[in-house]
C-alpha cells in the first residue's frame, strides 16, 4: 500500500524521502513530478507508476529515480491533497517568519559572564527603525525595562529574545 506524505512516499511502513513538483507537461496536462531524494523507489511503485531513471555509468552521470502522477491517475487527488498540505505548510512558515521580523529583538552580548545568556547591553526595534544601546549590561528584564523607559513604550510591547 503506498501512502504520499509530505517527506516522501510511504510503502509498507518505509518511508522514501521525495520532493513533489507540480508543473504542466508539452501536452498541457497537469502532473505532479515526485523526485527520490536520497534511495531508488521499491517495486510497489514501480508497478504503479512509470519511474524514469536516466543513470549513464559509462559517463559518470546519476540521477536519481522520478515519476510523473497524470491527473487521470487514480492516486492523483491525494497526491495533489499532499502537495497542497506542503505548500501550505511552508506559506504558514514564511507567514510566521515574516512577522517576526517586525517585532523589537534583544541581542546577547559578552558579559562578564559570558556564559549566562540572560545578560544583554542591545536591543532592536525593526518595526520602528531604532536601537537602544545600554551603557552596561543588564539582565534581560531589566534591559527590556531600560529601553522602554527610553523610547516611552507600554509595558505590554512585544519583544522576540534574539541570541546573536
Amino acid at each position: 500500500m503506498i501512502k504520499f506524505t509530505q517527506r516522501g512516499p510511504k510503502v509498507n511502513g518505509v518511508q522514501y524521502k521525495a520532493s513533489y513538483q507540480k508543473y504542466k507537461d508539452m501536452e498541457g496536462r497537469e502532473c505532479i513530478q515526485i523526485y527520490s531524494l536520497k534511495n531508488y523507489f521499491p517495486k510497489e511503485i514501480r508497478e504503479q507508476f512509470q519511474v524514469v531513471n536516466r543513470t549513464d555509468i559509462m559517463t559518470d552521470y546519476f540521477e536519481m529515480d522520478r515519476f510523473n502522477v497524470y491527473e487521470t491517475h487514480e492516486l492523483f487527488p491525494k497526491v495533489k491533497a499532499t502537495l497542497e498540505a506542503i505548500n501550505a505548510s511552508y506559506n504558514k512558515r514564511m507567514e510566521k517568519k515574516k512577522s517576526e521580523r517586525l517585532l523589537p529583538k534583544v541581542s546577547r552580548c559578552k558579559s562578564p559572564k559570558s556564559y549566562h545568556s540572560e545578560y544583554v547591553s542591545k536591543i532592536r526595534f525593526p518595526e520602528l527603525g531604532k536601537i537602544v544601546y545600554l551603557s552596561c549590561v543588564l539582565k534581560k528584564q531589566e534591559a527590556i525595562k531600560a529601553a522602554q523607559a527610553v523610547l516611552m513604550l507600554t509595558e505590554n510591547a512585544n519583544f522576540k529574545i534574539v541570541v546573536c
